[in-house]
């Protein structure tokens, strides 16, 4: 399971910590790294769970286990319950989010767009200080008739998020979905110039993946 904090997990799992003491760690590790603080690590003697929305997801063999919706079989009259796994926080928590707003049917990566993208990797760099702005490409218009004017934003290419990290180096983010996402020939020449020159800069199809990187690269 990626993006957890599995010595935190296996230290309660041998008892070195208590269910209370593993709540409070679980939840700052969790603020420091921009995770929505709406989901809450919790423990009881059966194992180690996360909570988001009012559904419950088990931790087993690395991989978060939980229930996204129900549903009343025709055939049996039963009701059958959709089951779904999730690798990360950011998974779990996108899963639970899209169930709610679509009648319980489970998220697929095909369905996330690029602004729900942009948003997860926004939270990240709210929670690590990074110097990063969002910038907006293309153009607009201002004034009326013969004062009618076309304002520029930014150059082709630009990435989403531009800025500089704590270590003083120009640092870009340009965020795509996860299923389909695709660079411009300007913006891969651009991250490919920044990297190229020393900066850091890279692609982010979610805002775990983004966390990741910062980490790897050294900006946080």
């Amino acid at each position: 399971m990626s993006g957890y904090p599995i010595g935190l997990i296996t230290d309660y799992r041998a008892g070195k910590i208590s269910r209370q003491q593993f709540t409070k760690q679980f939840s700052d590790w969790q603020k420091s790294r921009g995770i929505n603080y709406d989901c809450k690590g919790t423990a009881d003697r059966l194992g180690v769970h996360v909570e988001y929305r009012g559904t419950t997801a088990t931790i087993r063999d690395g991989v978060l286990h939980f229930f996204t919706g129900s549903y009343i079989d025709p055939k049996t009259n039963c009701r059958r319950y959709i089951r779904s796994t999730a690798k990360s926080v950011f998974d779990f928590c996108r899963k639970i989010d899209f169930a709610r707003n679509n009648g319980g049917r489970e998220m697929e990566l095909k369905d996330i767009p690029e602004s729900a993208v942009i948003q997860q990797v926004k939270t990240v760099i709210k929670a690590t200080g990074l110097k990063l702005q969002r910038i907006n490409t293309g153009c607009f218009t201002i004034g009326e008739g013969k004062n009618r004017r076309y304002i520029k934003t930014a150059e082709a290419g630009t990435c989403d998020f531009e800025g500089y990290d704590n270590a003083g180096r120009f640092v870009a983010i340009e965020c795509k979905r996860p299923s389909g996402g695709r660079l411009s020939p300007a913006q891969a020449e651009r991250i490919a110039d920044i990297n190229r020159k020393g900066g850091v800069a890279f692609v982010a199809h979610s805002g775990e993946e983004a966390l990741s990187q910062l980490q790897e690269r050294g900006c946080i």
